[in-house]
């Protein structure tokens, strides 16, 4: 799901992922509005993917919305 749905739907956005640890990622947007409407956007589509398969355990997801600046390590800026 995180390939065909969600990396394509931060990408349509464009989100970059600038870190990742197990299931959890950190993407960068260029505008909070950009993040927020991918966020809807991802949750909507795996509404619509859930309503189409029926699965026993659905996947639950969280996504939180974080408005500050992302430092890269070595950065000089």
């Amino acid at each position: 799901m995180r390939r065909d749905l969600i990396d394509l739907v931060i990408a349509a956005h464009s989100g970059r992922t600038v870190g990742a640890r197990g299931r959890l990622r950190l993407v960068e947007f260029g505008s909070a509005v950009d993040a927020v409407t991918c966020a809807i956007e991802i949750q909507r589509q795996i509404r619509e993917h859930e309503a189409h398969h029926s699965e026993a355990n659905p996947i639950r997801f969280r996504i939180g919305i974080n408005v500050g600046d992302i430092i890269s390590a070595g950065s000089t800026a």
